[in-house]
């Protein structure tokens, strides 16, 4: 049986948002390594349910919601490295950036645990990498796993020959789905951008 939770807290508001925060006053005096997690942790929690589109019963400003969401984004981080010619760098950037998420969350998430969990969404998305639907089709994955995410429910692993949809009403659905969009279409071009500069200064110094 695996242990999930690090704390008995199980709030709907974010311990790990507060604590990503508060890395940021210090992000200059970081290493460049750093400087990125903290960078690309900052803009995860970003994310939020827009009250004025209805806010939903369900929570989904709580730990749980930004992990699911940041499984996405490390995967995306993860791909981008493939799709720029950056493959030499993956082992060493990419671990270091998806170790430092799992890091981030080891205040709520058993580290164990969220490895399983960040690893399962990995393989689930990959299988979309060489469609041209690719982001279409893993945006419905990513939308309904974090619907799961309500009032701060932990992950669980999936088969995504075995995945049903959230059975819940357009109220309840919609806000959530757009401000998941919303999210992607701002701050993944800030997330590419900020893997360009860091590469940019890499390649300056070599």
């Amino acid at each position: 049986m695996w242990k999930i939770f690090n704390t008995k807290s199980q709030q709907n508001e974010s311990q790990v948002r507060s604590s990503i925060e508060a890395r940021m006053s210090s992000n200059t005096e970081c290493p460049i390594y750093r400087v990125l997690s903290n960078d690309i942790l900052y803009l995860l929690t970003k994310f939020s349910v827009k009250k004025n589109q209805g806010f939903p019963k369900e929570c989904y400003s709580g730990d749980m919601t930004l992990f699911e969401l940041g499984c996405y984004l490390y995967f995306l981080v993860d791909f981008w490295h493939f799709r720029n010619g950056k493959k030499e760098y993956r082992d060493e950037v990419v671990n270091y950036l998806m170790d430092d998420f799992i890091k981030a969350f080891s205040i709520i998430l058993d580290p164990k645990y969220a490895n399983v969990i960040l690893q399962n969404r990995v393989d689930v998305y990959s299988k979309f990498t060489n469609k041209n639907s690719f982001m279409e089709d893993s945006l419905c994955y990513l939308e309904e796993l974090i619907l799961r995410t309500g009032n701060n429910r932990p992950p669980a692993q999936i088969d995504n020959n075995n995945f049903g949809a959230i059975t819940l009403g357009v109220t309840e659905t919609f806000p959530v789905r757009i401000s998941i969009q919303e999210f992607l279409a701002r701050f993944i071009p800030l997330m590419y951008g900020r893997l360009k500069e860091f590469y940019k200064s890499i390649e300056e110094d070599e």
